[in-house]
């Protein structure tokens, strides 16, 4: 490749089926440009609108870095680092366990929701008979008191400071409000 001169080389995702291309590249010093393959989708469909297959794919691919150089924004996806291996297991780790959590949390509102339609249009400030006006259902800290006093009677019989333990001791700024509000159910 060195011996073709100025060429670009690009390549359709990265660190997937295309990471030994990527580390060949990297150890023999090559610049390369690697594009997301929902990108090159949009950009084959939008200029050809043809169905994709694996010929077509790395005619696209080319397309794809011939457009975005023509139009000097190619230099957005030059690999020329090489990734550091122990990071990029660190961040796939924390990235799934903040999926995990997200699921969790989503299935926490669900059933929040099928439990106590009333509580739920409450917390999120639908109902006009409870003075709440703002959403708390954007808040994750009111699931702690869902989740360890879930008789929602028993939280009119809690103090501030409580309520604070129940919810973990995390005092910060609003926290006061998501204490006060709830009582209000």
């Amino acid at each position: 490749m060195k011996k073709q001169g100025d060429v670009i080389v690009a390549i359709e995702g990265n660190n997937g089926l295309s990471k030994p291309m990527e580390k060949a590249l990297r150890s023999a010093g090559i610049a390369f440009y690697s594009f997301k393959a929902s990108d090159v989708d949009k950009f084959w469909k939008a200029v050809l609108g043809q169905n994709k297959n694996n010929k077509k794919d790395a005619a696209s691919v080319a397309r794809y870095a011939m457009a975005l150089e023509a139009q000097g924004k190619i230099d957005n996806w030059k690999r020329v680092w090489r990734p550091d291996e122990e990071l990029q297991s660190l961040t796939r780790s924390y990235a799934q366990r903040t999926k995990e959590s997200i699921r969790k949390v989503n299935r926490l509102w669900k059933l929040l929701r099928v439990a106590s339609v009333d509580l739920y249009l409450a917390l999120g400030g639908g109902r006009s008979d409870i003075d709440i006006t703002e959403n708390l259902l954007q808040h994750e800290g009111i699931l702690a008191p869902l989740a360890t006093k879930p008789d929602i009677y028993e939280w009119k019989t809690l103090s501030e400071a409580d309520f604070l333990a129940v919810m973990r001791d995390c005092n910060y700024k609003g926290r006061d409000k998501l204490i006060k509000v709830p009582k209000k159910v």
